[in-house]
């Protein structure tokens, strides 16, 4: 019988792709086991910088002085990645709806209560609208794009950076139903409209990333969260949950009665 000569072990870009990660890991190992070894707070600051150095190489890709990676050469389900993405979207907003239904049950019953609690669901909604509706093009992009890596790595930053966006609205909406009629202040206010912002800004740096195309409906977006932020920091709380909120809802209706054709890829160049 002739001998079975399939190839055993990693092919050689694989191997080199774990090698630039091992070697990053490594580095960073020193800074946990100091962590481990110190006592209050210090152990925080050697664990956050072991953290820091462990999410560059992760943003980088781990590079290595001297040594090229093609990341076009690595074979990766993008499309996999993709779809676990949405799924972790959809957690995080059944807690963002979960974060509003318990600020709910905590406040008084009264027509205000109902107000703020209606406009965080109607944000909330509004806001998966946003990331929902036009997915397709990103997946069609992920089947089609030759490198899967890189426009997955994008991916992965932008779902952090959302899910962030996320719960910084939903700790926004849930300080407005607790204190409606306050004096928003600069703390809620950020949150109300710098969660939306962080979120939509992120998808739009990922999209801007895969195709040849910036959507100017989202950068009046931004701008208009800026501003609304900027002047009801002294209006009531209830008054900046409203205003946020009706600038998401436009851009999610725009955008819903606006849907473009199916943007060019942007050519992604190789490390």
């Amino acid at each position: 019988m002739a001998a079975d000569r399939r190839p055993v072990g990693l092919d050689p870009v694989n191997q080199e792709h774990f090698i630039r990660v091992l070697v990053w890991f490594v580095g960073a190992a020193p800074l946990w086991l100091i962590g481990a070894a110190v006592d209050g707070g210090a152990r925080l600051t050697w664990w956050a910088a072991a953290i820091l150095v462990e999410l560059a190489g992760t943003w980088a890709a781990h590079p290595l002085p001297g040594r090229r990676l093609d990341s076009r050469e690595v074979a990766f389900a993008g499309g996999h990645l993709l779809e676990r993405g949405r799924l972790f979207m959809i957690i995080a907003f059944g807690e963002t709806i979960m974060t509003t239904g318990t600020a709910l049950t905590t406040a008084p019953y009264a027509p205000m209560t109902l107000l703020t609690s209606s406009v965080a669901l109607i944000g909330t909604v509004a806001l998966f609208w946003l990331f929902f509706s036009r997915s397709e093009h990103v997946v069609h992009h992920y089947e089609q794009t030759e490198d899967p890596i890189r426009a997955g790595r994008s991916g992965v930053i932008s779902l952090m950076a959302s899910v962030a966006g996320i719960i910084a609205a939903a700790a926004g909406d849930e300080r407005v139903i607790a204190h409606p009629v306050e004096h928003a202040g600069i703390t809620t206010n950020l949150l109300l409209f710098g969660g939306p912002a962080l979120y939509i800004g992120a998808q739009t740096w990922h999209g801007a990333t895969l195709f040849d195309a910036l959507s100017p409906a989202r950068l009046v977006t931004l701008s208009a969260l800026v501003v609304g932020c900027a002047v009801t920091t002294a209006a009531p709380a209830y008054l900046s949950a409203i205003v946020a909120a009706t600038i998401v809802v436009a851009l999610a209706v725009f955008e819903d009665r606006h849907q473009p054709g199916r943007a060019r890829a942007k050519p992604l160049l190789p490390r």
